[in-house]
């Protein structure tokens, strides 16, 4: 009768082991978006794309960097760096002149100004003829 408690109690204990890691799996889960060329992992949106064979060289076989927490910038910037990369890899008879995609995802999220860096820029231009 003792064998077969036992048994009883490894099986729950197995149960609850399959429930945790299914919890912790299925929380780490990759979504496809609806956003063109990204995926949403662990609540970040990520573009995802692989490169056309004639800028392999250039790029590597696949393109995935993190855009963001917010499925509207995330649309966003999909689209612009979609836009950037496939004018890079429209010049199919030259070679492939790859982009700094990092500067390219920076240059497009908002930047904070000092009132002093305007300042600054509206006398420089004032001087124009």
């Amino acid at each position: 009768m003792r064998y077969m408690f036992n048994a009883v109690l490894g099986h729950h204990y197995l149960q609850l082991n399959l429930l945790k890691f299914l919890r912790v799996y299925l929380s780490r889960e990759t979504v496809v978006s609806h956003i063109p060329y990204a995926i949403c992992r662990s609540g970040t949106y990520y573009y995802n794309r692989r490169v056309p064979k004639h800028a392999v060289k250039a790029y590597g076989l696949f393109i995935r960097k993190a855009l963001s927490k917010c499925p509207e910038e995330a649309e966003a910037y999909s689209k612009r760096l979609g836009d950037v990369l496939e004018g890079s890899w429209s010049r199919t008879t030259q070679r492939v002149q790859s982009v700094d995609i990092p500067s390219v995802l920076a240059s497009f999220k908002p930047r904070s100004f000092v009132l002093s860096e305007i300042a600054q820029e509206y006398l420089t231009l004032g001087d124009i003829d």
